[in-house]
C-alpha cells in the first residue's frame, strides 16, 4: 500500500508507506532471485546472537544498481514460540533524517491478516523522494530464532517478484515462509470471474475465496494456473461484485488476502418519457413489489400478484400466492421471467407469501418477503439465489424466517395471535456499512387497532440476525390521521446546503405518505413534536413540487437510484367489477417516475417527478444499445478468430485482444470504423508475430458510446 507524499507544514517532511507481513509458514522462492534488496542488521551482521532482551535496528536498504527502495514490500519471518514484535518511533523523531523509519504501525486489516500476523508500517523520512534506505526497530526476546527476508514487486517490471537476502536470529530456525500476495487484479466478463495474484509461495496453495474484506460473503474460486510466483482463478458468478479481497490458504494452514477492485456497473439504457409496467392478463394486479437494478444493464420487478377474480368471486386461497419477476432494459420493454415463486407445503410461509425486497450481498442476491401460515400468523424471512437473470430463476431450497413480532424490542407489537408482521423493506445501514436496516409494519400493543413501521438492525455482516430499534412513532396515527402504516421504505437524500435528509415513505389509507428527519434513518424518539422528524405527512401528490394527480392512488411505492438518476415507483390501485373484470386496465399497474430535486436555500430540498429523461440522455442511450460485438465464428485448429462489430455510426473505435492477465496481445482496429458491421479477423498471433498461446483471451471494443467484451477461447 502506498500514500502519496505529503509534506508536514512544520518539518518539511515527505511520508510514504511500506507493508510487511509477519507470517508463521511458507515456502521459498525458487533460487536465482536477484537481490536487488539488502537485508542487514545495524552491525552490518546478517546473524544476530544475543541472549538477553535485546532492542535491534533492522535495515532494509537498495543495491547500488536499484538506488531507491519500492513503493512497498513484504517483510516476512518464521520464529520460534518467542515471537518477533515491531515498535515505532516518535513521528517527530521518525521523520529527521533522510533514513526512512517506521513512524507508526497498524494492526492487521482483515480475518486472514490476522491469521497471517499481517500489519502495516508507515515510514516517513525528510525529502521528497523515495529513501534508498530504511529500518524497523524490533523487540527480540533474549535467545529467540528466527529467520527474515522482504519480499517486492520490481518497479521495472510489476509482474516479477524480487527478494532480498535473509537474516537471522541466532543461527536461524527450520520452517518455511508462508504466501505473500504483493498484487491482485480480476476480469469479470459475462459469469465468468478471473482472479490473478502476483507473490511468493503460490505453488502451495490449497484454498482460494473472493469476499468481502470483513468475512459478510466468500465465494470459491478453482484454481486454473499456479507457479511459485503466479496465480490464476476462476469461477461462475453472475452477480457484479464490489470491492473484494482474494484470500489464499496453502498445506501449512496459513492464510493471506490482498485487495481487488470492484466491478463496473454498466448503465441502464433509460427510461422512456412515462415508463409503466402492467400486467398483461387484464385481471391480475400487480400489488407489493420491488424494484432493482442488478448492474448489468437490467431493471427487475418482483411483484405480488393479486388475483382479483379469486379475491372477488371465489375462493380466497391463492390471491396474494404467487410472486413474479419481469426484466427490462428500459423500462418500457419488459420480458417475463416467471419464477413461480409460490408458497411452501407447510411452515412459516405456507398460506401467503407477500411484498418482496430484493438486496444483493456478494455473489448472492436475497429476497426477503412476509409469510403467513396457517394460523395467519405474518413472519419475514428469505431466499437466495446466485443469478436473477435465469429463466426461471432458481431459488434456495431453503426458506429461512428471521424475524417475528417476539423479536421486537419490549415487546411493543401485538403479540395475539393472528400475529401482523410484514412488508419488509431492507437496505444497507448508511451509518455502519457493515450492518443492515429492516423496515416493516406490526400493529401496536398499545392499540391493536393501528399500525405503524418498526426498524430492525443487523448484527454485524449478518442478513440472519437481527435486533429491534423500535417502532417510528412519527408515522403512527396521532400523526398522519389514519390506522395504516404499511410498506415502508427509506432513503437518504443530500441536500443543496450539503445536510442530509433521511425520507421515510409509507402507505396510509391507499394513499403514499412520507417524512423526514434530519438526525437519523431510525430514530426512534420523537411521537408528537420534530425536532428531529418534520411533520410532513401528506399525501404524496400533494408534497410534490408540480402536485402531480396522477400518482395521487399510488400504493407501497419504491425509490431506487441509479448511477446518477433517482426513480419513485409505487402500484396503482385499479377498479375493479364485482367478477373482477378490470374497469381501467391502464390503471392496473406499476409506474416509474424520474425524481427531480429543487434546491432549497436554508431548508432542505424538495422534490418533483419528472415524466422521463432528455432527448439527448435518450439518444446517447440508444447509439449505446447498438454498439454490439460478437464471436461470430472460430476454427479450431487453425487459430483464426472472427470477430464482428456493430457501430451505430461511423466513429473513432479500438478492437484490442487481451490475454487473461489483461495484458494487450493484438491491436485489431484503431481509428475510424464505419457504420453498421464490420467483421475483423484475429490470426491468432501476437503484435510480434508470435504464435499465442492455448487458452481465453478477450476482444475489447471501445468507442464513444460504450464498450463491449466477448471471450475467444483459442484451441489450435
Amino acid at each position: 500500500m502506498s500514500r502519496q507524499p505529503a509534506r508536514a507544514s512544520a518539518q518539511h517532511v515527505a511520508r510514504w508507506t511500506r507493508t510487511f507481513a509477519l507470517l508463521v509458514v511458507l515456502v521459498p522462492l525458487l533460487p536465482g532471485t536477484a537481490h536487488a534488496i539488502q537485508l542487514k542488521w545495524s552491525s552490518g551482521a546478517t546473524d544476530l546472537s544475543f541472549a538477553s532482551d535485546t532492542l535491534c535496528r533492522l535495515v532494509v536498504q537498495a543495491d547500488s544498481a536499484e538506488v531507491t527502495l519500492p513503493g512497498s514490500w513484504r517483510l516476512q519471518w518464521v520464529a520460534d514460540s518467542s515471537g518477533i514484535q515491531f515498535s515505532a518511533l516518535d513521528p517527530t523523531l521518525a521523520c529527521l533524517a533522510d533514513t526512512a523509519k517506521v513512524d507508526s504501525i497498524a494492526p492487521p486489516s482483515t480475518p486472514a491478516d490476522s491469521t497471517a500476523n499481517q500489519v502495516t508500517a508507515y515510514f516517513c523520512s525528510a525529502g521528497s523522494s523515495l529513501a534508498s534506505t530504511a529500518y524497523f526497530l524490533v523487540d527480540l526476546v533474549g535467545g529467540s530464532k528466527g529467520r527474515l527476508r522482504v519480499v517486492a514487486l520490481n518497479p521495472a517490471d510489476t509482474t516479477q517478484v524480487i527478494e532480498s537476502n535473509e537474516v537471522k536470529l541466532n543461527g536461524g530456525i527450520d520452517g518455511d515462509y508462508g504466501p505473500a500476495i504483493l498484487s491482485a487484479s480480476r476480469t469479470h466478463q459475462g459469469d465468468q470471474y478471473l482472479a490473478a495474484a502476483t507473490g511468493v509461495g503460490l505453488s502451495q496453495l490449497t484454498a482460494v475465496t473472493v469476499g468481502s474484506p470483513g468475512g459478510a460473503w466468500q465465494a470459491p474460486l478453482l484454481i486454473v494456473q499456479q507457479t511459485e510466483t503466479t496465480l490464476l482463478a476462476t469461477a461462475t458468478i453472475a452477480a457484479p461484485l464490489p470491492s473484494a479481497v482474494i484470500q489464499v490458504s496453502s498445506v501449512s494452514g496459513s492464510s493471506v488476502s490482498a485487495p481487488l477492485a470492484p466491478d463496473a456497473l454498466l448503465p441502464p439504457y433509460g427510461p422512456p418519457p412515462f415508463p409503466s409496467y402492467i400486467d398483461a392478463s387484464g385481471y391480475i394486479r400487480p400489488k407489493d413489489f420491488a424494484f432493482f437494478y442488478d448492474g448489468l444493464g437490467h431493471f427487475h420487478l418482483f411483484y405480488t400478484r393479486h388475483n382479483t377474480k379469486l379475491s372477488n368471486c371465489g375462493p380466497q386461497a391463492d390471491q396474494n400466492a404467487r410472486k413474479f419477476t419481469h426484466v427490462s432494459g428500459d423500462l418500457s420493454l419488459w420480458s417475463s421471467q416467471d419464477t413461480s415463486f409460490a408458497v411452501s407445503a407447510s411452515g412459516w410461509d405456507s398460506q401467503h407469501v407477500w411484498a418482496p425486497t430484493i438486496v444483493q450481498n456478494g455473489n448472492t442476491y436475497f429476497m426477503f418477503y412476509t409469510g403467513v401460515n396457517a394460523n395467519d400468523d405474518q413472519s419475514i424471512g428469505f431466499v437466495t439465489t446466485q443469478n436473477i437473470n435465469t429463466n426461471p430463476i432458481v431459488w434456495s431450497s431453503v426458506r429461512t424466517q428471521v424475524f417475528t413480532v417476539e423479536s421486537t424490542s419490549n415487546h411493543w407489537a401485538l403479540q395475539t395471535h393472528p400475529q401482523q408482521c410484514r412488508d419488509p423493506f431492507v437496505t444497507q445501514d448508511p451509518t455502519d456499512p457493515r450492518r443492515w436496516l429492516m423496515y416493516y409494519t406490526a400493529n401496536v400493543a398499545a392499540d391493536s387497532t393501528w399500525e405503524t413501521v418498526g426498524v430492525a438492525r443487523s448484527a454485524p455482516y449478518s442478513l440472519t440476525s437481527w435486533t429491534d430499534i423500535g417502532p417510528l412513532y412519527m408515522v403512527d396515527r396521532h400523526n398522519n390521521y389514519s390506522l395504516k402504516a404499511e410498506s415502508p421504505h427509506m432513503f437518504a437524500h443530500l441536500n443543496s446546503n450539503n445536510t442530509t435528509s433521511w425520507w421515510v415513505f409509507f402507505t396510509s389509507d391507499f394513499a403514499v405518505m412520507a417524512d423526514r428527519s434530519a438526525s437519523s434513518p431510525m430514530d426512534t424518539t420523537e411521537r408528537y413534536s420534530n425536532a428531529h422528524w418534520d411533520l410532513i405527512n401528506h399525501r404524496l401528490y400533494e408534497h410534490l413540487t408540480n402536485h402531480d394527480p396522477r400518482v395521487q392512488f399510488w400504493n407501497g411505492s419504491e425509490y431506487l437510484k441509479v448511477f446518477r438518476w433517482e426513480y419513485l415507483a409505487g402500484f396503482n390501485a385499479a377498479v375493479v367489477d364485482p367478477c373482477g373484470t378490470v374497469v381501467n386496465p391502464d390503471s392496473n399497474g406499476i409506474w416509474i417516475r424520474r425524481l427531480q430535486w429543487t434546491p432549497g436555500v436554508s431548508s432542505p430540498d424538495a422534490f418533483g417527478l419528472s415524466p422521463g429523461v432528455t432527448a439527448v440522455e435518450d439518444a446517447a442511450h440508444r447509439d449505446e444499445r447498438r454498439l454490439g460485438l460478437s464471436l461470430t465464428e472460430l476454427r479450431p485448429g487453425t487459430g483464426r478468430a472472427f470477430l464482428t462489430a456493430e457501430l451505430p455510426a461511423q466513429m473513432k473505435a479500438g478492437l484490442v485482444v487481451y490475454d487473461l492477465l489483461g495484458r494487450r496481445v493484438k491491436n485489431l482496429a484503431r481509428g475510424e470504423i464505419p457504420v453498421g458491421t464490420t467483421v475483423f479477423c484475429w490470426d491468432g498471433h501476437d503484435e510480434r508475430g508470435n504464435i499465442a498461446r492455448n487458452g481465453v483471451y478477450f476482444a475489447r471494443l471501445t468507442s464513444g458510446v460504450g464498450e463491449r467484451v466477448v471471450r475467444i477461447p483459442l484451441l489450435r
